[in-house]
This record gives C-alpha cells, sequence and structure tokens, in this order.
C-alpha cells in the first residue's frame, strides 16, 4: 500500500466512526430495550403455558372422576335392582337428575381441596425431611398454618343440613358393606 491509499483508508475510517457512533449509541439504547421487551413477553408466554398446563390438568383430573362417578354409580344402580333395595333405587333415581355441569363443579371443588391437602403434606413432608439447599423453619411453619386456615375458608360453620335433607339420604348402615364400596383405612394428614 501507497502512503496515500494507507492516508485514505484511516480517513475512511475515522468517517465511518464519525457515521456509526451516534448511530450505534443511539440504537444500542434500543436494542436493549428490545431485549428487555423480548425477555418479557418470553416469561409471560412461559407463564401463560404453565398456567394452561395446569388448568388442562385439573380439567383431567376432572373428567376422570366424572367418569368414576358414572362408573360407580352404575355398579350401584345394577346392585341396588339385583338386590331390590328400594332406597338405594330413590337414592340413584335422584343421583341421575343431577345435571352434569353441578357434578362437574363439585368435583372440581373436591380437586381444589385435594391440591391444598396435597400442599399442607407436602409442607409436612418438608418439615419433617428438611432439606440441606433451603430450609427455614420458620417459614414452612407460617406456611402450613396459613395453608391449613385457608383450607378451611369457604366453609360456613353456621350451614346445618335440614331436616328434610336428611331423610332424602338414608341409606341402609350396612350400605358400604353390602356394596363392597368399603376401602382400606390410609394414614390422615395432619391437618
Amino acid at each position: 500500500m501507497t502512503m496515500l491509499s494507507n492516508t485514505f483508508n484511516e480517513l475512511m475510517v475515522e468517517r465511518s466512526y464519525a457515521i456509526l457512533k451516534p448511530f450505534l449509541q443511539q440504537n444500542i439504547d434500543l436494542e436493549k430495550m428490545r431485549i428487555t421487551v423480548r425477555g418479557f413477553y418470553d416469561s409471560i408466554q412461559y407463564m401463560q403455558r404453565r398456567i394452561r398446563a395446569s388448568l388442562q390438568t385439573k380439567e383431567n383430573k376432572v373428567e376422570v372422576l366424572l367418569n368414576y362417578w358414572d362408573k360407580l354409580f352404575s355398579q350401584i344402580q345394577f346392585k341396588s335392582s339385583k338386590l331390590k333395595d328400594e332406597a338405594t333405587n330413590d337414592m340413584c333415581k335422584k343421583i341421575i337428575v343431577v345435571p352434569k355441569a353441578i357434578k362437574r363443579a363439585a368435583l372440581a371443588g373436591y380437586v381444589d381441596k385435594c391440591k391444598e391437602i396435597h400442599a399442607i403434606a407436602f409442607l409436612q413432608w418438608r418439615k419433617k425431611f428438611p432439606s440441606e439447599l433451603r430450609y427455614d423453619a420458620d417459614e414452612i411453619d407460617e406456611l402450613l398454618t396459613s395453608r391449613i386456615r385457608n383450607l378451611h375458608n369457604g366453609f360456613k360453620p353456621n350451614q346445618k343440613v335440614t331436616v328434610a335433607t336428611k331423610e332424602k339420604t338414608v341409606v341402609a348402615k350396612d350400605f358400604h358393606k353390602q356394596y363392597k364400596l368399603v376401602t382400606k383405612k390410609k394414614e390422615p394428614f395432619i391437618v
């Protein structure tokens, strides 16, 4: 390279710096903002996917319980007809008219309460078997206390079952044994 071309190259590099420097300073801040917004958007999408998956899981659990409800109902109905048990047949006639939306809502509430009880059981397990990585006994006690208190929210202690409702739900004392609905006793939660 000659001296003239070398000087020309240096002049072009300086001009490039003079033109690009303000442009880059202005656009780097925009690019940082774009990266930040993109990261925020991605985290929102991730949360939405997790929430959708959680809702779908809950819906699947309710669907399994609805299927079990129908299966158990048909077994009870079949046995009550076979045994000519009028009280159970009358109960089955009342159960069959319960709208699917009400069954679904009741079972969804059941799934929610099961989830809450599972969370309490997990915290009790965590308290019994502390982690070496992160363990704060006070925090676990506080979480347990608040979860147990919240478990009972939504129940109205002043609500009573009416006499008419009690009379309509009477079944034979040995109903569970007669229909083979007895399950093995399990260790209860410490709630």
